[in-house]
């Protein structure tokens, strides 16, 4: 585009001297033309003046009209380009002639605005003015993730990566409690995930604690001990005694001593003693019973402590250990060696069985037959006989004869089990011995006990 401008004449009188004449320089007529601009720079044309006074011109410019701070002499030149203009400002230009002597007044102005540079700094096709984002050459709006920065969806959950927490977890936006590409389920409806919940399908623990998941950690007894530890949780017993062994408290074990007895007929309900072994018949079994042989002294101190006679004959041997128990012999001289002390050789003479005690005791559906002797000599064995009355007929209990297990010096003790009773009946019991030749001694210590 040319743009030509008419300017006003100017008439500069200036007088020049040489020799003794005057001389007029020039009359000037000037075009000016605006040629091109573009962004920070504009060319300027004038047409040159016809008077071959003038050997050049000066561009003056500025931003205030006819005040110009800037002035080019651009020689005998009717172009010129004038460039680093800034944007956005208006700018004044007007051209003066000048001859060795003079120079003109101002032609006319021409006025210029330097319009802002419409640029495309990411070559986008938008201009920096129209696009949102100038150096993001893929966007022209900041949208939501902002310039610089692609709006990609990497889970095609519809929210774009930039805002997206666990950008490659289509079910998640943010962490949650289990993190990204773990869902946050709460299978128990406690309000832990189960991710962190140790129990994930018990409402009422988030931790195993002791006894584990699906197991209330409760204490019914009170006694500190957690009831699926403890081996009585209904019943107070913190020291967990459990003599059996059995994983069964003794407090609420029915056979506390698993001796196959319970423990209201056991006499002695905690210590295991199935055989029921009770030497002075005081209903406390001989392996609970600090005086087993009755006789008053604790079994401590008690030098025959099985034996209810103790020494007869002072002479420092229990009667049952004593080959001789009735007669002084200290020194239990034998000669013939049949275990009889010479000191009452005459006396054994004849078989014989010595009983200390007999006793017997009821238990459920059956009655047990105690018995123990003292000596016995050239003894075979032993029978049980049994009467429904005080007085009445006795029969035969046992099948075969129970054999014996003692000798003149050994203390030895048996018991018989009759099976073969009623409830609330009373029984009459009496022992009879059979020596090695067949005769039979019964021994006149009757016992009565009820079935229960």
């Amino acid at each position: 585009m040319k743009i030509n401008v008419v300017l006003q004449e100017h008439f500069i009188q200036t007088f020049f001297s040489k020799g003794l004449f005057t001389f007029t320089i020039i009359n000037i007529f000037l075009l000016f033309y605006f040629l091109s601009a573009h962004a920070s720079e504009v060319t300027l044309v004038w047409d040159r003046n016809t008077e071959p006074e003038v050997q050049g011109y000066v561009l003056y410019y500025g931003v205030l009209s006819r005040e110009y701070i800037y002035s080019i002499d651009v020689d005998n030149q009717t172009q010129y380009t004038v460039t680093d203009l800034a944007e956005g400002e208006i700018y004044y230009f007007a051209v003066t002639a000048y001859s060795f002597l003079a120079e003109s007044d101002y032609s006319d102005e021409v006025i210029y605005y330097v319009p802002e540079n419409p640029q495309d700094t990411d070559g986008d096709g938008f201009t920096d003015n129209e696009d949102g984002c100038p150096l993001d050459p893929f966007k022209v709006d900041p949208e939501i993730c902002g310039c610089g920065i692609a709006e990609t969806d990497s889970d095609n959950d519809g929210m774009p990566d930039c805002q997206d927490s666990c950008p490659d977890d289509p079910f998640k936006t943010d962490f949650g409690v289990c993190g990204c590409n773990a869902v946050d389920t709460d299978t128990d409806n406690d309000g832990a995930a189960d991710c962190i919940d140790h129990c994930p399908e018990d409402q009422e623990k988030t931790t195993p604690g002791v006894c584990g998941c699906g197991i209330v950690d409760a204490d019914e007894d009170q006694d500190a001990i957690t009831d699926c530890l403890d081996n009585c949780p209904n019943v107070y017993n913190p020291d967990q005694a459990d003599g059996d062994n059995d994983d069964l408290g003794d407090v609420c074990d029915s056979d506390a001593d698993g001796d196959g007895i319970y423990n209201a007929e056991d006499n002695c309900p905690v210590d295991y003693n199935p055989e029921q072994l009770d030497i002075d018949g005081d209903g406390l079994g001989d392996l609970c019973d600090s005086d087993r042989d009755g006789d008053g002294l604790e079994n401590t101190t008690d030098p025959c402590s099985d034996d209810p006679t103790n020494d007869n004959d002072a002479d420092g041997l229990c009667g049952l250990a004593d080959n001789c128990p009735d007669n002084y012999n200290p020194e239990q001289g034998d000669s013939d060696g049949d275990g009889i002390g010479d000191a009452c050789e005459s006396v054994q003479e004849n078989p014989s069985a010595v009983l200390l005690l007999i006793s017997a005791y009821s238990r459920g559906n059956k009655i047990v037959i105690v018995w123990s002797t003292a000596s016995e000599y050239a003894i075979e064995g032993f029978n049980i006989y049994r009467s429904e009355n005080f007085e009445g007929l006795y029969t035969l209990l046992n099948d075969y004869l129970i054999t014996s297990l003692g000798g003149q010096v050994v203390t030895a003790n048996y018991d018989y089990t009759d099976y073969a009773i009623q409830k609330k009946k009373r029984y009459y019991y009496m022992i009879e011995s059979v020596d090695i030749y067949g005769d039979a001694t019964l021994h006149t210590d009757q016992i009565a006990v009820s079935g229960k």
